[in-house]
C-alpha cells in the first residue's frame, strides 16, 4: 500500500524505480523530476452550467451506425501525455428535505381544480 501511495503522489504508475525528490511547484504546473503535471478543469467552477439530465455515454456515428461511447473517451488520446488522471463528483441532495418539498408542491397542485395541476401532481408523486 505504501508503494502504491508513493507512486500515486509521484504520478509514476509503471513498474520500475521512481523518485519522490526534485519536486518543483509553480502556479501553472507541478514538476517531479523531468515530468510535468498540470491540471485542466473540464468545468468552470465559478459558473457551473450543467444540463438537468446527464447520460453516462454519448452517441457517435461510425459507418452509418450509432455507437455508444464513454463521455471521457477523448482522455485516452490527449497529445503529449504519459498519464491522465481525472475525477468527478456526484452530489446527492438531502433526500428527506427534497421529498418534503415535493410533497408540499403536490398538495398545492392537488388543491387547485385544473387538469394541468392534476398531471403535475401525478408526475411529482411518481
Amino acid at each position: 500500500v505504501q508503494e502504491y501511495c508513493h507512486r500515486f503522489m509521484a504520478f509514476q504508475f509503471r513498474h520500475g524505480p521512481f523518485s519522490m525528490t526534485n519536486i518543483k511547484a509553480s502556479d501553472e504546473y507541478l514538476k517531479i523530476g523531468d515530468r510535468v503535471i498540470r491540471s485542466y478543469p473540464l468545468v468552470d467552477i465559478d459558473e457551473i452550467n450543467l444540463p438537468s439530465q446527464v447520460k453516462p455515454y454519448t452517441q457517435m456515428n461510425i459507418n452509418g451506425y450509432g455507437i455508444a461511447t464513454d463521455l471521457f473517451s477523448f482522455l485516452t488520446s490527449v497529445p503529449h501525455a504519459d498519464c491522465v488522471v481525472f475525477n468527478q463528483v456526484v452530489q446527492i441532495p438531502n433526500q428527506r428535505k427534497l421529498l418534503r418539498k415535493l410533497q408540499a408542491k403536490a398538495k398545492r397542485h392537488g388543491s387547485m381544480p385544473d387538469p394541468s395541476n392534476k398531471i403535475a401532481k401525478e408526475d411529482i408523486e411518481e
